[in-house]
């Protein structure tokens, strides 16, 4: 069995991870200048989506085995973009909403 600490650092990694990432490929598909305000909103809801999938994690933890523990991490660390994402259309649909 994967020890506890093991299983919430995979998590974080995972998170920190996918927060550089979705920013990143957000501010290089949008045109516009590099906004610290945006990288930063989106690395923090990376970061503390990663820390509720660590604690859902730690009630059902992975398997021993670094196939298992590297499809952990890659489903957090795609979890932790897709939180990122919905954040951001949810976002975007609530100013068009409150423009018109």
């Amino acid at each position: 069995m994967v020890s506890e600490s093991i299983i919430v650092l995979l998590a974080i990694t995972a998170g920190i991870a996918g927060g550089i990432w979705s920013p990143l490929l957000g501010w290089l598909a949008s045109n516009e200048k590099f906004s610290v305000r945006k990288f930063l909103q989106g690395f923090m809801t990376c970061l503390s989506s990663s820390f509720v999938f660590s604690l859902i994690a730690l009630e059902n933890p992975p398997q021993d085995g670094i196939v298992n523990l590297a499809i952990f991490w890659l489903t957090i660390f795609l979890a932790t973009i897709g939180v990122d994402y919905a954040r951001n259309k949810i976002g975007g649909m609530t100013r068009q909403t409150g423009q018109g």
